[in-house]
């Protein structure tokens, strides 16, 4: 982590799954002020290639949930697409312990 002017960044890199394996990469997001909430992701195969993405809007709750449910709807998808060998991907560190 770097730090510049009192700004910190830090680079994040998406890596590839192993060979025969799929990535859901999900997120949450959360209005504080109104709570409201929406979800989204991502599912690419082991080359980095586009499968499919997904989101929606789910009115007023916590950031955990909508972390949640990104991990629950990227799942259902690629398990009812097919695939067996998946791997998450997630920012939420509630989630993720």
């Amino acid at each position: 982590m770097a730090a510049t002017n009192n700004l910190r960044y830090h680079l994040v890199k998406w890596l590839r799954p192993p060979l025969h394996w799929t990535k859901v990469n999900t997120d949450g997001s959360f209005i504080p002020d109104s709570r409201d909430a929406a979800y989204g992701g991502v599912i690419r195969d082991n080359e980095g290639r586009f499968i499919l993405d997904f989101a929606g809007k789910l009115g007023r709750c916590s950031i955990t949930h909508a972390e949640l449910w990104a991990v629950w709807h990227g799942v259902y998808l690629a398990l009812d697409r097919g695939f067996r060998k998946v791997i998450i991907e997630t920012d939420s560190q509630t989630l993720a312990l």
